[in-house]
């Protein structure tokens, strides 16, 4: 139903606002303690798969039980945000690849989509309050620049590390490095 689409849209909307004022004024406090985030994860996507407006063409490898110190509420934002953005700017049929797993240097997310891609001259950018990427073709989809800014800002708190690389052949990949919990 369109109706409850864009209610769902602005009510996200709303949340992405207020929270980014929380971040800036510095009055939103993390609590951190054991997240699993292989089940955060896992539970943001059958999400995505029940809301998803195009057609989803989802490859998932989430390695279960990998747990970090996080805010759940921060991480889910993250989540929600990188989904709602693969979902907003990938193709018409959207492919969806989402990656996490531990190695030695700690826990990986990787989210590729096939959208236009982000050009390499605005990658340092599209972190800013606000900012959108310039093509007419992202600039189509609605959104306030927020989201990615939201992004950043809850990572930098969890002392984890965001890139932004080309997914081949086409589209964007978010690559997330979180310091683990010790086994």
């Amino acid at each position: 139903n369109n109706s409850v689409a864009e209610t769902d849209r602005l009510e996200a909307l709303v949340n992405n606002v207020l929270l980014a004022a929380r971040l800036e004024s510095d009055t939103y406090k993390f609590n951190l303690y054991p997240v699993d985030l292989s089940l955060l994860v896992e539970r943001h996507l059958a999400r995505l798969q029940h809301t998803c407006r195009k057609p989803l063409h989802l490859l998932k490898e989430i390695e279960p039980g990998l747990r970090i110190f996080g805010d759940e509420t921060g991480l889910s934002s993250v989540l929600g945000n990188l989904f709602e953005n693969a979902e907003k700017y990938g193709s018409a049929e959207l492919r969806l690849k989402v990656k996490l797993y531990r190695d030695a240097q700690g826990v990986h997310l990787l989210v590729a989509d096939n959208g236009p891609g982000i050009p390499q001259a605005e990658r340092k950018r599209i972190f800013k309050r606000f900012y959108r990427v310039g093509s007419e073709e992202t600039r189509s989809a609605k959104g306030a620049g927020l989201g990615l800014f939201i992004v950043k800002q809850v990572l930098d708190s969890h002392h984890a590390r965001i890139t932004v690389e080309d997914n081949a052949p086409r589209g964007t990949a978010f690559h997330i490095m979180f310091k683990p919990i010790a086994a």
